[in-house]
């Protein structure tokens, strides 16, 4: 199956994130929103630089630079809170959890 990809190297905007750490240790994510709903989201991670948050099982936007400090609490993670924003609103909210793979980069198809 081929995802579809959106990379922040292309699309500065759409693809641009923060992963933070709410005062309860929880993981939170804000990125700018997507057109379409999420359905069963999946945040897939390896413990690199990369990561891929899979709204649907046919989208994915893959998120580069995961921040150094940012990576154990991922390995870590069941769930990542996501937050998608347009200007200063958030236009939605929902969990996504985290799937550990062996190499994220073997998910993508160049």
């Amino acid at each position: 199956m081929m995802m579809q990809m959106e990379t922040n190297e292309r699309n500065k905007l759409q693809g641009s994130y923060r992963i933070l750490q709410d005062p309860q240790g929880d993981l939170v994510m804000i990125i700018e929103a997507r057109e379409e709903e999420p359905d069963c989201p999946l945040f897939i991670y390896d413990g690199h630089d990369i990561a891929l948050l899979c709204r649907t099982l046919a989208s994915c936007v893959k998120l580069n630079n995961i921040a150094d400090d940012a990576r154990e609490l991922l390995l870590a993670a069941d769930e990542i809170f996501i937050a998608e924003i347009k200007g200063a609103d958030i236009v939605r909210d929902y969990y996504a959890s985290v799937k550990i793979v062996p190499n994220v980069m073997d998910l993508i198809a160049l």
